[in-house]
């Protein structure tokens, strides 16, 4: 037998037990051994002198200690990012097939389960495969078929394999591109040789140690523990588990829920059952308010049923209504109807009592007026909507304040058959009216599942006034402030610029699932609350790189990675570039990052417009609409240079008249080599092509948008053709999407002299 003293030269020691030799990865003789290093050999050993006792397979998340992939789509997108925890970062192959990826556990270990976040890029077909050595593979697994989606995550349980190394083999792209992962997880046993299915011959019903079902010999430490450990296979289905010992279901019909059981009674005072909410109109019994503009205007009058009457408070900051439902109830929607004299921002909490503690459910958020139809989830018997800031000088006015929810408090939203993996049932989707079938049911690039429970990395969407059912845009604003050319100034946008675009997307023709047509525009400018973005850079020149490092090492300072997949990025300096560059700004095509430079022309109209020019790059519109030919005066929107800074032109004389809107489409061709000066632009309306002082006659040529071509120049739609889904763009912004490589619109209109 071999002693320790006579290996210390090997990096890997061969220990002696008996007459065996086992060879374990324990430290050089020049170091001490850890804990682990010998509760390691221990195990070994005791594998070897009881073969026969193999214990039930305990799953856990197994350690990857390395990737290894086939091929890499470039130097962003390495194999690594698979397995580093970050649902930002992601591997891509190169646009081949076939392709894969290798994860290293370290030793071998038993799988049972494998989870894989796919990219919009995700394999068509592929397999899972377990290695000893990292050559020769065993599939496991296969899919075949499967579509590409946003968010496509494949969860397979139930596998059966040992090995070093697990391998996704794919066989077929789902898309033109490669294969892409966000993250990789691998779940088993570090015992390769635990046994998964069939129990041994083991009859006392006994649990021992952390075995999850079945008895494999040894001292009892419970009978059952947790739910488990009683029945034939351990599971306690028909049983439950009291003081150790299985106890016999009680017998119950009565159809009575306790507490927060959402299965049988077992005993004891409670509501009626309800296994899952229902969205009704709650009694609402009463409703006060902190104060009142005068007695025509009583807090009761928004919960009277009357969209004429309404309560309105003090001409003054901040103000709440508080209605009470008379019992504590499940609370699922909130309907606002505002006067004119609406809320700039507000905040909707709830509470068991009229004293409080009171735990918001939604907001803060900026409000727009109108309507606000609000999905929210809570309970409470009272119901507060807190304004702390008005629309206009006077107080604050509802005509209705509606209430929807069950009166079981303690329904559940979350169970049964979830068939879009959205994260809600189907159930529950029902009775939100979200589409079961559809993980975003309202086309926003945002699944349903994370605008109700907000996202699975901890981003409170909800609270931010998102609805699954009505299209929102989140965008979030970082700004320098500099004393560049006109003095000390800050590029910070104002609240009456972020309306200016927040009221243009609102009134857009865009239509949604809940009726109501318009965009909801979310802005993170610094205004506090759940807006924790919006930050001041402290650059040192004012001027910032293009989308370059630069750029990308401020986002990384200043952009939660959580937000990554919801929100667009924005970053508002003096100038990008160098300091002989004026352009208004650039933005990527279909995607999520955007400068906005506007130098001393930082007025409320000329910000506003520039954000909404850029953003409408993020959603793929072009200067020309679907084209980059610009200045055409029948192109209508602010994405034409013609029209980006004085706003749309709305009467048809190619001038802009203030108003801030994409191109509805709605104007004719106009053919530069045969054009109508009687006709003008639009409704007859006579334009001067020529410049002579006279409306000619008959038809002439002249290049009206000055690019030095003659040719067609078409109107087109912009609202209904907007791309909201983008993939995150990480630490090097480009890469490509559904819509191929992405490019940069480079926007050379520089801003109007202030």
């Amino acid at each position: 037998m071999f002693s320790l003293g006579d290996v210390k030269a090997f990096h890997s020691r061969v220990i002696g037990f008996g007459t065996t030799l086992v060879v374990a990865a324990l430290p050089l003789a020049c170091e001490s051994g850890t804990a682990q290093d010998y509760e390691e050999a221990g195990r070994l050993q005791q594998e070897l002198e009881a073969p026969g006792a193999a214990a039930a397979c305990v799953e856990q998340t197994l350690p990857l200690s390395a990737a290894l992939a086939s091929s890499t789509e470039n130097a962003g997108t390495p194999a690594s990012a698979a397995i580093d925890g970050n649902t930002g970062t992601r591997w891509s192959s190169a646009f081949s097939d076939p392709q894969w990826l290798r994860l290293d556990l370290g030793v071998k270990k038993k799988v049972t389960h494998v989870k894989i976040n796919w990219e919009t890029a995700g394999a068509r077909d592929y397999q899972i495969q377990v290695s000893d050595d990292g050559n020769t593979f065993t599939s496991i697994a296969s899919r075949t078929g499967l579509a590409s989606s946003n968010h496509r995550i494949d969860d397979l349980t139930g596998l059966n394999g040992a090995g070093r190394y697990v391998r996704i083999f794919a066989t077929a792209r789902s898309t033109q591109f490669g294969d892409s992962i966000w993250e990789a997880q691998v779940f088993g046993d570090p015992d390769p040789n635990c046994t998964i299915g069939a129990a041994p011959s083991c009859t006392d019903g006994i649990k021992n140690g952390t075995e999850t079902d079945i008895d494999c010999g040894g001292s009892c430490t419970t009978k059952c523990q947790n739910g488990k450990g009683c029945g034939v296979n351990g599971d306690c289905s028909s049983s439950i588990c009291t003081g150790g010992v299985c106890q016999a279901a009680p017998t119950c019909s009565d159809g009575i829920k306790n507490g927060t059981e959402t299965g049988v009674d077992c005993g004891g005072s409670c509501p009626p059952c309800a296994t899952v909410c229902v969205s009704n109109a709650l009694n609402r019994v009463s409703a006060s308010a902190t104060s009142l503009e005068n007695a025509t205007f009583p807090a009761s009058n928004a919960i009277d049923g009357n969209s004429a009457t309404r309560w309105s408070s003090a001409f003054s900051d901040p103000q709440s209504i508080t209605v009470d439902l008379g019992a504590t109830d499940h609370i699922s929607r909130v309907v606002l109807s505002w006067e004119t004299a609406a809320s700039a921002n507000y905040s909707l909490a709830t509470a068991d009592s009229a004293a409080g503690p009171f735990t918001t459910i939604y907001g803060p958020v900026v409000g727009d007026g109108g309507t606000d139809d609000i999905q929210v989830s809570g309970r409470g018997r009272f119901v507060r909507m807190t304004s702390t800031a008005r629309t206009t000088q006077f107080g604050v006015s509802l005509f209705e304040f509606q209430i929807f929810g069950d009166t079981n408090p303690n329904c559940t939203t979350s169970s049964g058959t979830d068939s879009d993996n959205d994260r809600l049932t189907d159930t529950d989707e029902v009775t939100r009216g979200t589409d079961p079938h559809n993980p975003d049911t309202d086309g926003d690039g945002l699944p349903d599942g994370d605008e109700v429970l907000g996202t699975i990395d901890g981003l409170n969407l909800p609270a931010m006034g998102v609805n699954p059912r009505h299209k929102d845009i989140l965008m979030e604003f970082d700004w320098f402030t500099d004393a560049l050319d006109c003095g000390q100034h800050s590029h910070q946008p104002t609240a009456g610029a972020i309306a200016r675009v927040t009221q243009a997307f609102a009134t857009s023709p865009v239509t949604n699932p809940d009726g109501v047509n318009g965009i909801h525009l979310i802005s993170d400018y610094g205004q506090g609350g759940v807006f924790t973005g919006g930050n001041f850079i402290n650059d040192a020149d004012g001027v910032v790189d293009s989308l370059g490092s630069e750029f990308y090492g401020y986002k990384a300072a200043n952009f939660a990675a959580n937000r990554n997949a919801s929100f667009h990025y924005v970053i508002m300096p003096h100038q990008y570039g160098d300091r002989t560059n004026f352009s208004s700004g650039l933005a990527l095509f279909a995607a999520n990052d955007l400068i906005v430079s506007l130098s001393c022309s930082v007025s409320d109209v000329n910000v506003g417009n520039t954000i909404m020019h850029e953003l409408g790059h993020n959603l793929n519109l072009h200067h020309g609409g679907d084209e980059d030919t610009n200045f055409k005066p029948n192109y209508s929107s602010v994405m034409n240079y013609r029209y980006q800074f004085p706003g749309v032109d709305t009467t048809c004389d190619g001038q802009g008249d203030g108003v801030l809107d994409y191109s509805h489409g709605t104007r004719g061709v106009l053919d530069e080599s045969g054009l109508s000066e009687a006709a003008g632009i639009c409704n007859n309306v006579p334009q001067d092509w020529n410049f002579n002082g006279v409306i000619d006659p008959g038809l002439i040529s002249v290049d009206i948008n000055t690019d030095d071509f003659l040719s067609a120049l078409h109107d087109y739609n912009d609202w209904p053709h907007l791309f909201y889904d983008f993939a995150p763009t990480g630490s090097s912004g480009l890469g490509t999407n559904a819509l191929g490589p992405r490019r940069i619109a480079i926007c050379q209109n520089a801003p109007p002299r202030p």
